[in-house]
């Protein structure tokens, strides 16, 4: 008797965490989870302990095998349901968007890249097509993405950072409606086709390219899944504009599209329309590099090849350094950042034969790489590798292969890891309640007066100020200087703003005018005239 109330009450009290969990998630987007010092601003925490309480309240259960059976047929019946995708994707577009809204918010947009991708769709006289002043030069010199050309005139209508703020959540969602019409295509059951998304939407990858706000790669899995999707259809003039939007994202892209062309051509058996956008992308690249990204004053040779030097000096030496390296190849192929990827994917990609085609260069690129951060698909260095993933996947999830190795038994379970390791990765860091005061007092600044500025600033300094960015070492010099020292460092290292402003207060050549905890707007005080 004792023994049947204690489960009864562990299991109320498992559902009752459970339901708190879910109840919390929605204060973290609209990020009121910030008292004092008590700050959440992750769902893994409460996700994590929501799966937790869960596992435990089906544990608690008496028949455990009819309770998990009776409630895998309802959660079917859910994925199945006609208005499952339309729900989700309308929350998922939500959280999106208020995630980088909060991002921007919260001072976590940046002058690289943000401004200098920003200022760069403002046209400046006599200078060349996307200028960038953070750069000193041509965006184009930098990475050849002639598709923010085409927002230029969208921010001349706009002028404001909010349009590269709102166009990263919504490029990214958009992705992930047309996958969903991708795996329909493909024949993929509709409750499979519906989780396959929910994936999709909170996968690590897709959340760290999110939360950075901006990169023009959020535009690559967009493009590249109207490209597939006009493939699937047969519509030729449609597979050739997407194709033509996804090379122009990047100068890198045509790479990863020359991977899909390779796989439309063996795999699809479509030899033409293969190989002849395998041909276009390395021409794409090749051009980009040699040709178009000189030409707007980049310097000799590709300055980004350098992360690759420990293979070789160059294109065909670091090709010659993988295929002598076979080991150390592997090795980088298989370190635990790819691992995690394929396994948060289920394997799914493996599970068509020539599905490799598509992520293999994007797989390589990364896992080859100098940068730390590129070789951990950190920030938005992982996309590529996940749209073409994604496509691969959707072949797969079609394959008699899946449909061998995930018998209808392990069904549910396989839904749960996935579940498990996907959802649980959005954050939405504190936005400080003072801003609006803060950036009043920002515009008090005379237009004409010089302002260094820590990269976080730069984004709310509008477009027509002379400003510098405060580097490490770097000493104040100008009429005012803008600091915060109590997070959103980049790049200076943690406490540096701090010793920054003791410095500068205390050479009495600044005085602070900022009245925000933490915030400084430093003014250089004017030298007393001689007598």
């Amino acid at each position: 008797m004792h023994h049947t109330i204690m489960l009864s009450a562990l299991r109320r009290g498992a559902l009752v965490l459970a339901l708190v969990c879910a109840a919390v998630l929605p204060l973290v987007a609209l990020n009121v989870t910030h008292v004092g010092s008590f700050h959440l601003k992750r769902f893994r925490e409460p996700t994590w302990a929501l799966f937790g309480a869960l596992a435990l309240f089906a544990l608690l259960r008496r028949d455990r095998a009819a309770f998990v059976q009776a409630w895998a047929a309802r959660l079917r019946a859910l994925l199945e349901h006609p208005r499952f995708f339309p729900w989700l994707s309308a929350t998922m577009l939500a959280l999106y968007v208020l995630a980088a809204w909060t991002q921007h918010l919260s001072f976590h947009t940046y002058s690289h890249d943000f401004s200098m991708i920003d200022e760069a769709l403002v046209p400046h006289a006599h200078k060349p097509l996307l200028y960038s002043p953070v750069l000193g030069r041509s965006f184009l010199s930098e990475h050849f993405s002639p598709i923010l050309a085409l927002l230029v005139p969208v921010h001349a209508a706009v002028r404001s950072p909010y349009l590269l703020v709102v166009l990263q959540p919504v490029a990214l969602w958009g992705s992930g409606v047309l996958l969903r019409s991708i795996l329909a295509r493909a024949g993929v059951a509709p409750a499979t086709s519906n989780l396959a998304c929910l994936v999709y939407f909170n996968h690590p990858v897709q959340i760290a390219t999110l939360l950075y706000v901006f990169h023009m790669e959020c535009l690559l899995p967009l493009f590249v899944f109207s490209m597939v999707l006009s493939y699937q259809r047969g519509a030729m003039g449609r597979y050739v504009v997407a194709a033509a939007l996804a090379l122009a994202v990047k100068e890198d892209a045509g790479l990863y599209v020359a991977g899909f062309g390779l796989f439309a051509a063996i795999a699809g058996k479509r030899r033409v329309v293969g190989i002849s956008t395998a041909a276009a992308g390395l021409a794409w690249t090749a051009f980009a590099l040699r040709v178009a990204m000189p030409a707007f004053g980049g310097e000799p040779g590709y300055s980004f090849l350098s992360r690759w030097n420990e293979w070789g000096h160059g294109w065909g030496p670091i090709a010659w350094g993988f295929a002598t390296h076979p080991i150390q190849l592997t090795q980088r192929l298989l370190a635990w950042p790819y691992l995690k990827f394929f396994t948060s994917l289920l394997f799914a990609p493996f599970f068509t034969g020539a599905g490799w085609l598509l992520f293999l260069i994007p797989w390589v690129v990364p896992a080859t790489s100098g940068s730390a951060q590129q070789a951990a698909l950190g920030l938005y260095y992982g996309i590529p590798l996940l749209a073409f993933s994604a496509v691969a996947g959707a072949f797969g999830l079609a394959s008699p292969a899946f449909r061998r190795l995930v018998a209808p038994r392990f069904a549910v379970g396989a839904a749960c890891v996935a579940v498990v390791l996907n959802v649980a990765h959005l954050s939405y860091p504190e936005i400080p309640r003072e801003r609006p005061r803060f950036l009043l007092e920002l515009r008090m600044i005379p237009d004409t007066a010089s302002v260094q500025a820590m990269a976080c600033f730069y984004p709310v300094l509008g477009y027509d100020r002379e400003k510098s960015l405060i580097r490490n070492g770097a000493e104040l010099t100008s009429d005012y200087a803008v600091l915060r020292t109590d997070g959103t460092a980049w790049p200076l290292p943690p406490g540096e703003p701090q010793r920054i402003v003791d410095r500068a207060l205390a050479s009495e050549r600044y005085v602070n005018r900022s009245s925000v905890k933490n915030f400084y707007i430093l003014r250089r005080v004017k030298p007393a005239p001689p007598r």
